[in-house]
């Protein structure tokens, strides 16, 4: 390979990362509240987040958007390379950047599906909790049982299908790799050998819908129940336009398009009000 194709190539990958590679957005200074980490789902675009995150900076809080290994804009053989230690590694190390930047400011987790497995599996690990709140978006704690017929099929096939319809939402065109979809199983394998995750008993609110394809959200209620998280609440989302249907897939509630704006403006009205302590009853209405 020349120089010149070699220097060509390590522009073209510093391009790619520059839109989805992990990012700072700041809050305006003067009203600052807080610092979040904000992790995503199983082949989700990190640039996917951009209406939550002007939500939260307008509403004061500093954001770390982390970027797993295999959804930075890169070709298909980043995801084919990542496995769940190096998406713990780069969960500690996202961790490491809200700390060391704001070291006085109160630390929250935002964290979809994969991410707040990630999240969750690392700080048991680590032995303690990271954050003062954490606000969980469908996460894959306690996953519906027929999704683990993928497994056989990582097995046989290097990629397979999304579960995400829209482009948009998408981190790789072509598929999510095999080696992605067993690192995800792995890891909730290792949630369920904690028989006591009294770390994690911090305030922690769960937002899921109830016909969620890929999470349980009574399994979620159960889990929660079990272990005796008394500081977490799993919440369902408000309205009834949230039936089963054909066209929408109802694990996918990252932004306005995907949950619509009254449920938007419900969902990041919580957040927001959580996050900064406000109470409950307030943000129903």
């Amino acid at each position: 390979m020349t120089l010149k194709l070699q220097s060509f190539k390590r522009k073209m990958f510093h391009s790619l990362e520059q839109g989805e590679g992990s990012q700072w957005f700041f809050a305006d200074k003067q009203k600052e509240n807080g610092v979040v980490l904000l992790l995503h789902g199983l082949n989700q675009r990190p640039s996917s987040w951009n209406d939550l995150i002007s939500e939260l900076t307008a509403s004061g809080l500093h954001v770390y958007r982390l970027s797993f290994k295999g959804h930075r804009g890169l070709p298909i053989a980043d995801m084919q390379d990542a496995n769940a230690e190096i998406w713990l590694k780069e969960f500690i190390e996202g961790y490491n950047q809200i700390a060391t930047r704001f070291p006085i400011l109160p630390r929250y987790l935002i964290a979809y599906s994969l991410g707040g497995l990630v999240a969750e599996v690392g700080q048991l690990e680590a032995g303690k909790s990271f954050f003062d709140r954490q606000f969980l978006l469908a996460p894959a704690l306690r996953i519906r049982y027929y999704t683990r017929l993928v497994l056989p099929l990582t097995k046989i096939f290097p990629l397979l299908p999304s579960n995400m319809a829209a482009t948009h939402y998408v981190a790789n065109k072509k598929g999510t790799a095999a080696s992605a979809y067993q690192a995800l199983f792995h890891l909730e394998k290792r949630l369920r050998s904690f028989h006591d995750p009294h770390v994690l008993n911090i305030p922690t609110r769960i937002i899921i819908r109830p016909h969620d394809e890929l999470v349980s959200y009574r399994g979620t209620v159960r889990w929660v129940a079990q272990k005796s998280l008394d500081k977490w609440k799993v919440l369902p989302f408000l309205t009834k336009s949230l039936k089963p249907s054909g066209n929408r897939i109802h694990h996918l509630i990252i932004d306005q398009k995907a949950v619509g704006v009254q449920d938007w403006q419900w969902m990041t009205r919580m957040i927001s009000g959580f996050l900064k302590g406000k109470r409950q009853h307030k943000l129903l209405h």
